[in-house]
């Protein structure tokens, strides 16, 4: 795998870990050296909270990265109350799509696929839980490059 990533120049863009304790190590640095203004994304506070389960369950020290602010408490003390979303991530904008659609919209479903198709008019049809690993095995290159993009739904416009 890393001669066919060297060879489409990925090789920095597609790390190999050991373990999940890893990869989130990994993770928060990327983040830390990125330092994003915002985070942007579909039902983040539900990423959010699994993010914060994982990183108390592994017990990493450095989940402050996650925010602006360096913290010397624990995670478990902040995982727990009603505003663990807002002091993981203080000092970042936290743009969510799910919940913007909760308070413009009204609607059955808040799902993705359903949102593009009744605001948008276009069908998304999201992959299944089966064809996801054969999904990134044969398009791991299509899928690894950094990309800035406006709407993931303009590329399945009819």
């Amino acid at each position: 795998m890393r001669g066919s990533l060297k060879q489409a120049g990925l090789e920095t863009i597609v790390h190999e870990t050991t373990s999940e304790r890893h990869m989130l190590n990994l993770f928060l640095c990327k983040l830390q050296k990125l330092d994003p203004d915002a985070f942007a994304g579909h039902d983040l506070s539900a990423q959010l909270s699994l993010l914060s389960s994982r990183l108390e369950k592994l017990k990493i020290n450095n989940w402050s990265r996650v925010s602006r602010l360096k913290r010397a408490i624990t995670i478990r003390q902040i995982s727990s109350s009603k505003s663990s979303q807002w002091e993981l991530t203080a000092g970042r904008f936290i743009l969510d799509s799910r919940s913007s659609a909760m308070e413009l919209v009204r609607m059955r479903s808040y799902d993705l696929c359903e949102l593009a198709s009744n605001l948008l008019g276009m069908k998304r049809d999201a992959p299944s839980n089966d064809s996801i690993a054969s999904f990134f095995a044969l398009r791991l290159f299509l899928l690894s490059k950094p990309v800035v993009v406006t709407s993931l739904l303009s590329k399945n416009r009819r």
